[in-house]
């Protein structure tokens, strides 16, 4: 029997029991690709992959930044990685809840992408919960009193609860937004998450707070931290500042930042605004997500309208009891 290489093909020729020479046509197929066997191997793999470079640029950073924070495992073999190697980098990070939540995601989206090239049968970070960073719920209207009060916080955590609060816009629109956004009557941005372009009339008390802040501004950008700086992008400086600070009034414990894009949609249905209106100013695609964020107002509002609706009628369960 002989072997005969061709391209992509290979031949084998065999002598049959009659004498003659039959040849064999079989593919060569593609040579296999080298798996990755350790961490830092598959992270190579990772960072060219059509998953990770068609991701938003700020999903690339904390990748990026996730990545430097696992360097104690990168020289593990990937099937060597068990539950505990995760939940001990999580835990390592426990004093910075946010960073920690981002690198425990960073680890499934390798472990997934290793499970989907067969390196490796399960993602076994999947199901490992992510620190407590405090409730996304809305804040209460004494929250709001204490945070929005010149003196309570820090100027800068101030400042971008005004923000944030007036314009329903998330933490990282927010941080991003320049001077050149405002036009003195409203605000023109494109979210960063979901590339809607809004334009927001401005609160009379955020172009009160805006006209104020602006007079005396050295930056480009609206928010500045302590030093007249712009918050670092696509960091975890502003969330580990306004996390450690929150956690240090007893009126702010178990907030968070984004629980103001909450309370936002929120205050807009109690004024007694539509879905619609409220979506043209969070920016929001989803009717189902908006009547999620505002179901308790309209709750307390189709309840009050409901009673009132009975007593103008004259019905009273006490008449029927006292029957």
């Amino acid at each position: 029997m002989r072997k005969t290489k061709g391209v992509g093909v290979k031949l084998v020729r065999k002598v049959l029991a009659d004498g003659t020479v039959k040849t064999y046509a079989y593919n060569r197929g593609e040579p296999k690709a080298k798996r990755p066997t350790t961490l830092d191997e598959l992270i190579v793999q990772y960072r060219v992959s059509p998953g990770f470079r068609s991701a938003k640029e700020n999903t690339k950073k904390i990748r990026l930044r996730a990545f430097n924070r696992i360097r104690g495992l990168g020289a593990l073999a990937v099937t060597d990685i068990r539950r505990r190697h995760i939940m001990e980098v999580r835990d390592s990070l426990y004093d910075r809840p946010a960073l920690a939540n981002q690198v425990l995601g960073t680890l499934s989206a390798l472990l997934t992408f290793a499970r989907d090239r067969e390196i490796v049968e399960h993602n076994v970070a999947h199901g490992v919960k992510p620190l407590e960073t405090g409730s996304r719920a809305r804040w209460s209207d004494e929250a709001v009193q204490y945070a929005t009060t010149p003196g309570r916080l820090p100027e800068p955590l101030r400042r971008a609860v005004v923000l944030a609060l007036y314009s329903g816009q998330r933490q990282g629109d927010c941080l991003a937004m320049p001077w050149s956004a405002y036009d003195g009557e409203g605000i023109t941005l494109r979210q960063q998450k979901t590339d809607v372009d809004l334009w927001i009339h401005c609160h009379s008390t955020l172009k009160a707070e805006l006209d104020a802040w602006k007079r005396e501004a050295q930056s480009v950008r609206i928010l500045v931290n302590e030093r007249g700086r712009p918050w670092p992008l696509g960091s975890n400086s502003f969330a580990t500042t306004f996390w450690r600070e929150a956690r240090d009034h007893v009126a702010l414990h178990g907030l968070t930042f984004h629980g103001l894009r909450h309370t936002a949609a929120h205050l807009l249905a109690e004024a007694g605004c539509s879905e619609f209106q409220i979506m043209a100013v969070t920016g929001h695609k989803s009717l189902a997500t908006v009547s999620h964020y505002t179901k308790s107002a309209r709750q307390r509002g189709l309840a009050t309208a409901a009673i009132l609706q009975m007593e103008t009628a004259g019905k009273s369960p006490g008449k029927r009891l006292n029957k």
